[in-house]
């Protein structure tokens, strides 16, 4: 009889701790798959804020460049800086669609090789962008060498443009891109282990 009771006990006390396991891992899922829903919303709200800024800064060179005749050169500097916004606010685009596709009703592999494929894109576009900035940069500061009595505070703002846009690119990034994709890809990596025990 008393063995009977051990037995029951301890099928009971067993019980309990499958439940309390299976508890556990679903608590731990929950919170693992809202902390990629948060970082997944920050990077897609923030392609969403960068083609709003890309549309906004081409309606503006355009219609400066409309407004005023510039000559050739820096005329040629405001239609490479439009298509440049162009091709930006595109791969934005782009990068929404992609981030789109993950679900997490989706097999955790898919979504994975989606992040990875995402963060592969994100790093292609920074260096076409970063080479295209430094082109513009330089046809910038050519145009006003070659501008006739070029004052000291256009020469500060120029200085003062790069820098800012240095530390912004550095911020975008490591702060944006970089911190929020690693934060999802160890949340998805976290799962899967979930899932395989």
């Amino acid at each position: 009889m008393e063995l009977d009771d051990l037995k029951k006990t301890w099928d009971l006390i067993n019980d309990r701790m499958k439940q309390k396991e299976k508890m556990d891992a679903a608590i731990i899922k929950e919170m693992l798959l809202a902390k990629s829903d948060k970082a997944f919303s920050r990077i897609i709200n923030y392609d969403f804020f960068s083609v709003i800024v890309s549309v906004s800064a081409i309606g503006l060179l355009t219609w400066q460049m409309t407004r005023l005749y510039f000559g050739p050169f820096k005329t040629g500097i405001f239609l490479f800086a439009i298509v440049f916004l162009i091709v930006s606010a595109l791969r934005s685009i782009r990068n929404i669609l992609i981030l789109n596709k993950i679900n997490f009703t989706n097999p955790i592999n898919e979504n994975i090789r989606l992040v990875q494929y995402y963060n592969i894109t994100v790093k292609r576009n920074r260096i076409v962008n970063y080479s295209a900035v430094v082109i513009l940069i330089a046809l910038v500061v050519v145009a006003c060498l070659l501008s006739p009595n070029m004052e000291m505070w256009r020469w500060i703002t120029i200085a003062i443009s790069v820098v800012v846009g240095s530390i912004g690119a550095w911020w975008e990034y490591k702060q944006m891109y970089r911190k929020n994709i690693d934060s999802i890809l160890q949340s998805l990596e976290e799962l899967k282990d979930l899932e395989e025990n």
